[in-house]
């Protein structure tokens, strides 16, 4: 019969890892056939395991069983009376001789040989509730008094995930844990090397899954210098594992003391997020104490700000690279890690921000790479295409250029091409750097915009033909067709997609959308805008990981950066970022104001809390270079707005 020992807990909940010693001694009254078994408050004489700030005692069973041993006999005897004093009486024979060992639990295959009882720890051993678990003790007396010592060290397991059908120790050396052992009866009992290197938790008979609860299993007690792992499992399926570092000892009846828990990760608050944002991590099987739960990002560790058992509290840290989707890891305990759902990534840097005067309204915005800055201005008379020296804002070149100039681009060579909206046509400066303009009236109807790719193919945003219109070496090419009145363009890094904004304010055409162009497929999706119009009371960028949220006005200009970022100007009068989502999807990320405030015209030089680098007024054209530099077209300040970013 196996013996199992309680202790009965003065209090509930092990706060820590913890060993300590103790000693059971069971005082002998009677010689003979009955011991008198009790545990008494004197020296040497208390059983007691603390573990932080809990004690539990020992108490006998009436199912208790002990092996009475001398010579070649092994005598099994019962605990006549549970609690902390019983009567030890024979089960059938009873011992006849002076000295005897004595060894709990009863095992009939136990023997003794010179002082040294011959016994197994059980490599299994059942999931008992209560406190209750294997508890192995040897004695020796001349005198019919019987002082038990303990021989093992206890390890306790907390289960609160539902499933487990087994919970295995094993030190990470290969020790021998338990098995069949040889244990010299002493004040300080020595024990032989055991048979197995795992120790486990079963369910208890009749059972098909251990229960949530506290749990004890015997461990032989030794140095593990490499540490131990405690694995439990579903089925054949190993689903928590908690790797403890050595050296770690577990002295003889000392107790470690730990928490089985799966831990699982449902979801993120956000699939977006920036360095210094707190991202909530939602799941089961956290800890509540904020430095239990180990957190990190590759190998950068997060800081847990608060904790419960269901939610983590994490800052996102410095050292992420942009545009890079990650994935939170979560160790509780020690256990194995687990991994969240994937956020994207981003940074907006700071800016400073100065403004040229022009004396004149500017419109479209075009980069030469050789250093200078094409402006067109539709607003005077006549109308103007000029060309600024960016070292030093000098204008250097002013063409004539009627028709109402509006978006800009110039190609590989640097030649400026320019959408004249009146002529319908493409407007350029010839060899004579007269203007002058391209046949392409019976493709264009207002034209807004345009853009040149790598390979100057050029793509023309024709407004009231309701398409997007490509040529390619002063010939047409193909036409793009949508319902939308497309009034400004730009490429992605890849080329194979154009973004464009839809334009003229108050047309029942605008539908207050952002919209994607894939020139492989022509298939047009949606990329930011609830279709709202921006009005005082709902202007918004909507929610975090779902730009289809957003407000969206008339877009004037804007830009796509190789990071993905699309940078656009519109008829809320603020400078705003499109930031790409995880998986590079637009539409999973967020919008931002990088500059002015949705619904306000102002003056750029006027900056404050609540607009630092200062309003804008009805920004149109605008332009980033090579060093991330933002040029926009300021028609109603009628100046060059620069914002330098400080990273």
């Amino acid at each position: 019969m196996t013996n199992m020992k309680k202790y009965t807990f003065i209090a509930v909940a092990f706060a820590a890892l913890a060993a300590v010693s103790c000693v059971k001694d069971n005082m002998g009254g009677a010689e003979g056939v009955v011991y008198d078994a009790t545990f008494s408050e004197a020296v040497d004489a208390k059983a007691t395991i603390t573990v932080g700030a809990e004690q539990s005692l020992v108490s006998w069973e009436t199912t208790d069983r002990v092996g009475i041993m001398y010579g070649d006999s092994n005598v099994e005897y019962k605990a006549d009376q549970a609690g902390a004093r019983t009567m030890l009486s024979p089960v059938s024979a009873s011992a006849s001789a002076s000295e005897v060992w004595a060894v709990l639990p009863y095992d009939a295959s136990a023997t003794l040989a010179g002082g040294v009882i011959s016994t197994t720890l059980p490599a299994e051993q059942p999931a008992l509730e209560g406190g209750a678990f294997h508890h192995l003790a040897v004695a020796h007396s001349t005198n019919g008094t019987l002082a038990f010592r303990n021989v093992c060290g206890l390890v306790r397991v907390r289960v609160t995930t539902e499933g487990i059908t087994k919970v295995v120790f094993a030190g990470k050396a290969s020790e021998k844990v338990a098995g069949d052992i040889a244990v010299t009866v002493a004040a300080e009992p020595a024990v032989s090397t055991g048979t197995s290197e795992t120790v486990a938790l079963v369910p208890a008979s009749g059972q098909t899954a251990i229960a949530g609860g506290d749990y004890f299993l015997a461990v032989l007690p030794q140095n593990f210098a490499s540490g131990f792992t405690v694995t439990a499992y579903k089925g054949e399926t190993a689903v928590v594992t908690k790797d403890v570092a050595g050296p770690v000892e577990l002295k003889r009846c000392g107790v470690f003391a730990g928490t089985i828990r799966e831990v699982t990760i449902s979801a993120i608050s956000t699939n977006i997020a920036t360095v210094g944002e707190t991202v909530k991590i939602t799941g089961t099987g956290f800890s509540e104490v904020a430095a239990d739960n180990t957190v990190s990002i590759g190998n950068i560790a997060c800081t847990v700000t608060a904790a419960s058992a269901t939610e983590l509290s994490v800052t996102v840290p410095a050292g992420l690279s942009k545009s890079t989707d990650y994935k939170f890891a979560v160790t509780v305990r020690g256990a194995n890690a687990v991994e969240s759902p994937a956020f994207r990534y981003y940074y907006v840097p700071a800016y400073t921000s100065t403004s040229q005067s022009l004396g004149y309204k500017p419109e479209g915005l075009a980069l030469t790479t050789d250093g200078y800055l094409w402006v067109t201005d539709r607003n005077s008379s006549p109308h103007k295409l000029v060309k600024y020296k960016l070292s030093d804002f000098s204008s250097t070149t002013t063409v004539n250029a009627n028709n109402f100039p509006f978006g800009c681009d110039v190609n590989s060579k640097n030649e400026i091409y320019v959408a004249a909206k009146n002529a319908k046509a493409v407007g350029y400066i010839d060899s004579e750097g007269n203007w002058a303009y391209t046949q392409y009236t019976s493709y264009l109807n207002n034209p807004m915009d345009l853009v040149f790719d790598s390979s100057d193919n050029m793509y023309v945003a024709s407004r009231d033909n309701h398409s997007i219109v490509q040529f390619k070496n002063n010939e047409y090419v193909k036409s793009f067709a949508n319902t939308h009145r497309a009034n400004a363009l730009t490429l992605d890094v890849t080329e194979e997609n154009i973004f464009y904004g839809v334009g003229a304010t108050g047309s029942s055409s605008n539908d207050w959308k952002f919209y994607k162009l894939n020139l492989a497929t022509g298939n047009i999706t949606v990329i930011a805008g609830s279709g709202t119009k921006p009005a005082a009371g709902v202007y918004s960028n909507g929610s975090a990981g779902n730009t289809l949220t957003a407000v969206i006005g008339n877009i004037t200009g804007l830009v796509c950066t190789s990071d993905g970022y699309v940078y656009f100007v519109d008829s809320t009068h603020a400078l705003r970022v499109l930031v790409p989502g995880v998986g590079g999807d637009h539409t999973k990320g967020l919008i931002k104001v990088v500059a002015g405030i949705m619904g306000t015209a102002g003056n750029v030089q006027i900056g404050d809390s609540s607009a630092p680098l200062g309003k804008l007024h009805t920004p149109d054209g605008m332009e980033i270079d090579s060093n991330g530099v933002i040029y926009i077209a300021e028609n109603g300040n009628s100046a060059i707005r620069v914002l330098t970013p400080v990273y």
